[in-house]
């Protein structure tokens, strides 16, 4: 049965301090990357393997889904797992134009009307995004909710990103713990490799 435990992100509002980058990595990284919304961990785990040389910071909002993973698993070296409100952490703790990739896998969909303004692509957030990404940055987004891709897309082609299919990522590194309920279900997957032109 495919269950997903809903978390109001405006539960979580605290405002923060820049994160001190060399402190939580022990080093200052040369390519700095975001995911929002880690679940289970499944792509975290490989990102050393997909990404080498590469530093991730990993925000779930769920305290229990954080703290079950830390207790389950050793955290991979240039990787830190976070509990908060991934918008806020990605615009209070990060410098400007200083994130090179944001991933974004299997979002909450918020269906009802009066939700989705709690969904993670909305377009203050994008807005706050185009400032924070690099020249070269890119937010690798995906969902099996038709009507979720469409405003995603909606959103991100407004503020100037364009979409690139990205094969080499999507088909051969991309893994999330939603894969096999997309499947089972069968469920198309929509996804994509966003960037500002």
């Amino acid at each position: 049965m495919r269950i997903r435990n809903h978390t109001n992100p405006f539960n979580y509002s605290t405002r923060l301090s820049p994160l001190d980058l060399t402190d939580i990595f022990g080093n200052l990284p040369q390519r700095l990357c975001l995911e929002i919304g880690f679940g289970r961990g499944v792509f975290l785990r490989r990102f050393p393997e997909i990404f080498p040389n590469e530093h991730l910071l990993a925000v779930e909002l769920r305290p229990k889904m954080v703290s079950d993973f830390i207790d389950r698993h050793v955290i991979p070296d240039g990787v830190h797992v976070m509990q908060g409100n991934g918008e806020i952490i990605c615009e209070d703790g990060i410098a400007d134009g200083a994130l090179d990739r944001l991933f974004v896998f299997h979002p909450d969909p918020w269906l009802k009307g009066r939700h989705q303004k709690r969904r993670v692509i909305n377009p203050g957030f994008v807005d706050i995004l185009t400032r924070k990404l690099s020249s070269s940055g890119q937010l690798y987004l995906s969902t099996d909710v038709a009507s979720l891709w469409e405003d995603m897309s909606d959103i991100l082609t407004s503020r100037g990103f364009v979409c690139d299919a990205d094969p080499l990522f999507w088909k051969e590194k991309y893994e999330s713990f939603w894969n096999a309920f997309s499947e089972r279900d069968q469920r198309s997957l929509f996804s994509g490799t966003w960037s500002l032109t």
